[in-house]
């Protein structure tokens, strides 16, 4: 398939085939795989049996569709997703890039943590009672180079000629739907654009590749650390359990993100003027000529995209109340 026979129309299609894949058919599959594990396992282990779960959603929700559109777009997916080296100092600005991140990402989830419960703690408490490198794996490897093959690679690549900046938010905003949590939405959004922008003017779906694994590896890691520190802070663990964030507290960590926010700008913009001197990305100076205004005919928002957002939001108001049925069902039966 030619990357111009594609266009936002057929990407908001995919998506949305996509996501009744994810929400429909994944956990159908999943409730098979999760019958067969305990069949054959009767003892295992919460955290085992949820790593083998995720790694099995892995396969399913994003190695599948993966490979699948890598298939259907034949001699054009090098086009869609760019595999080129990183310079060394590429890789000093997106490495910090990670790290400016992610006081601004913890400020927003701190936002939204007041409205939004997480809903991912207890698969991700699991997975951290496991050893490091199976947590390490799972957490930050795996979602790294998938999520983003998917989304800066197929999605943002593939909308690419069709409008880059358009390509970069859209890529953002699927990104953000894609983890189906209202808690999670917000800060993927505004990181999936910042990974968008590496990606494009690096030139390289090892860009946000490295970011992403830069940030998630930071998180794990912190997580495992001060975890192996909880015989020391035993006598206050069960005070630092009744804490909650107060309005106050967000405030602060406002302030701190704020003053990383501009330093996370000063960055970007270094980056992106170190790729434009040494051309890495045609496509990037392609774009910012007069020449490369993108038709009209070329609407990235139809009805498919309305769907999709009508679809993930129907299922984020009513999966509670499945979540709750079906823990019933369990029970009774």
């Amino acid at each position: 398939m030619k990357i111009s026979e594609t266009g936002p129309r057929k990407v908001n299609l995919f998506m949305l085939l996509y996501f009744i894949w994810y929400i429909i058919g994944v956990q159908i599959l999943l409730g098979i795989g999760a019958y067969f594990i305990i069949s054959f396992f009767p003892d295992i282990s919460d955290s085992d049996y949820i790593i083998n779960l995720m790694l099995l959603q892995d396969a399913l929700l994003l190695l599948l569709p993966i490979l699948l559109a890598i298939k259907l777009l034949g001699d054009g997916a090098p086009e869609v997703i760019k595999v080129k080296g990183l310079s060394v100092w590429n890789v000093i600005y997106i490495v910090m890039t990670g790290f400016l991140m992610l006081p601004v990402m913890q400020f927003i989830s701190a936002v939204t943590s007041l409205f939004c419960p997480d809903t991912s703690e207890a698969v991700q408490e699991a997975i951290f009672s496991s050893h490091f490198s199976v947590g390490f794996l799972i957490m930050a490897v795996v979602p790294a180079v998938l999520e983003e093959t998917m989304f800066r690679g197929l999605v943002c690549g593939g909308l690419r000629k069709f409008g880059r900046k358009r390509a970069m938010v859209l890529s953002a905003f699927y990104f953000g739907l894609f983890h189906l949590n209202g808690y999670q939405i917000p800060y993927a959004m505004f990181s999936g654009i910042i990974l968008a922008i590496t990606a494009e003017y690096a030139g390289t779906i090892l860009a946000p590749i490295l970011l992403h694994f830069t940030i998630n590896g930071v998180q794990v890691g912190a997580y495992y650390y001060y975890n192996s520190l909880s015989d020391v802070l035993t006598e206050s663990a069960s005070e630092a359990e009744e804490l909650t964030l107060t309005l106050s507290d967000v405030l602060l960590l406002g302030v701190t993100a704020a003053v990383f926010f501009v330093l996370l700008l000063l960055m970007l913009r270094g980056f992106i003027r170190y790729n434009k001197k040494r051309r890495i990305t045609a496509e990037v100076l392609e774009a910012e000529t007069p020449g490369a205004e993108v038709s009209e005919k070329y609407r990235f928002i139809d009805i498919f995209l309305i769907i999709n957002v009508l679809f993930v939001g129907a299922y984020l108001v009513f999966y509670p109340y499945l979540e709750t049925f079906l823990e019933a069902f369990a029970s009774a039966a």
